[in-house]
């Protein structure tokens, strides 16, 4: 939360987000959680919002999560936690800008959405279809197998210094 952006999507989703999806599911919690949390944030937390300041590990958090949203509304570059949480097999629900500079396939571009009701619509699917979700969550897992790995990087970094290695 040590950024801006990350502020105003907790925000975000808490005020307007989250009211859409408790219209039509009400029992679904929303959690919070991160690094250097500010008051703000904190108080936010209420009878549906966990509020878990200074994770330092989110596997806990993943653990117990059917999804992840990250509806960020400005920020720039690749969104280290929408990767994250594809990695550790979770969906994640997010804004253009958070899928911004990811490439996804299809099947989890389906998940990025612009404005507060389609995004809303994503998190009751995810959260109330174990199909969508476990093919989401396959669908992230693959994802990031094939561009974040280590195979991927080793793969990556040898097709941008083969040609100079050669030259030498």
């Amino acid at each position: 939360f040590g950024q801006a952006a990350n502020v105003d999507a907790a925000h975000h989703l808490v005020k307007t987000i989250m009211p859409l999806v408790w219209d039509r599911v009400p029992t679904i919690q929303c959690v919070l959680a991160g690094r250097a949390m500010p008051a703000s944030v904190l108080a936010l937390a209420g009878p549906r919002i966990v509020v878990m300041p200074d994770v330092d590990d989110m596997a806990k958090v993943y653990a117990t999560a059917r999804l992840t949203a990250a509806p960020l509304r400005f920020g720039a570059g690749l969104k280290g936690k929408v990767v994250e949480s594809l990695a550790a097999g979770i969906p994640c629900v997010c804004s253009p800008i958070a899928a911004e500079g990811l490439d996804l396939p299809p099947p989890l571009q389906s998940r990025v959405r612009a404005t507060p009701e389609a995004l809303a619509d994503q998190i009751v699917a995810l959260h109330t279809s174990q199909a969508e979700n476990h093919a989401a969550a396959d669908a992230g897992i693959a994802f990031v197998t094939a561009r974040f790995s280590e195979a991927a990087l080793d793969a990556a970094l040898r097709a941008a210094i083969g040609p100079v290695l050669r030259q030498v």
